[in-house]
């Protein structure tokens, strides 16, 4: 068995090409070779600088102890237990409200509200380039034109888009939301053409989930007042008529401080800010891929062709 080893070894080795025959394929396939690298690092060129640039606005936020339903840390079981009868829950000073925020930020529902003001879906999905000299947005005529939508709907989608869309083409692709785990801050960032929309959006982002939040919890607070009033006159035991006219007294002070804080659930640390420069596209990079494609394919296809002509 080992001499049959030695026997077809050597000519198992001479179906082998060797560094010298790649040479002599390249060489023999140099027009080929040189006509396929050269369209793969022009291509590269020109899809490089047909995209546009675009601008990324960050902001790092910190939760605020303010932005809680009923967070007072004076509240304690009883009161709780109380509040559950009417169907209320209360949740402490304490507990981790980044998640509900980061959900906030990245839903559908969120985006649907923020698509709501002027300008925003349209600066969003209908943005084809930037005119630096008058700052403005120029939209892509095939979809919206001279204040309408106009784009042909395809699978009997209307011309202007669902949020769903918004949501599934353009803002997961360019907005960021995460936590920094050692810090706790929160991270957002947005990215855009226009500087100024990214600054603007990021702006109305931190904002919006300010004020739904204040206003929800505002809300909850009304209720559980509401209730509680209803519960007094129902109460003739002294010790829980004296716990509820504390819970009442925790809820209007909650209620004091959602109405005079504007940073209620998010403050800023470092804020949105105009950027200069841009973050994308790496046109150098996309060059790079581009040659190194072209090198790829070019000696794969002279490969393939000499293994066909001695084949034939």
């Amino acid at each position: 068995m080992n001499d049959n080893l030695k026997v077809n070894s050597p000519k198992s080795y001479e179906s082998l090409i060797n560094i010298s025959d790649l040479v002599e394929i390249l060489y023999k396939n140099i027009f080929l070779f040189v006509m396929l690298v050269s369209v793969f690092s022009i291509s590269s060129v020109f899809f490089a600088l047909s995209l546009n640039n675009k601008y990324e606005s960050s902001a790092i936020l910190e939760l605020s102890n303010l932005g809680t339903s009923s967070d007072s840390s004076m509240i304690s079981s009883e009161y709780s237990s109380l509040a559950a009868l009417g169907g209320i829950s209360l949740s402490s000073g304490t507990n981790d409200r980044s998640d509900y925020v980061l959900k906030t930020l990245t839903s559908r529902e969120f985006l649907k509200h923020l698509i709501s003001f002027e300008s925003v879906k349209e600066n969003l999905f209908a943005s084809k380039s930037f005119d630096q000299s008058t700052k403005e947005i120029i939209y892509d005529q095939e979809i919206f034109q001279n204040g309408k939508w106009v784009r042909k709907a395809k699978e009997n989608r209307s011309p202007e888009p669902s949020y769903h869309e918004v949501y599934k083409k353009i803002f997961l692709n360019n907005f960021s939301a995460k936590k920094d785990l050692d810090s706790g801050f929160i991270i957002l960032s947005f990215e855009h053409i226009s500087p100024i929309f990214a600054y603007d959006f990021l702006t109305l982002i931190i904002y919006e989930l300010n004020s739904i939040t204040r206003i929800k919890d505002l809300n909850e607070t009304e209720n559980m007042i509401d209730y509680l009033e209803d519960q007094l006159p129902l109460t003739k035991e002294k010790n829980i008529k004296d716990t509820i006219y504390k819970l009442i007294a925790e809820e209007l002070k909650s209620k004091m401080i959602a109405n005079v804080n504007e940073d209620y659930i998010l403050k800023s640390i470092d804020p949105p800010f105009i950027p200069e420069f841009k973050s994308s596209p790496n046109r150098p990079l996309i060059c790079i891929l581009g040659f190194l494609l072209g090198l790829l394919v070019g000696f794969l296809v002279c490969l393939i062709k000499f293994y066909n002509t001695n084949k034939n």
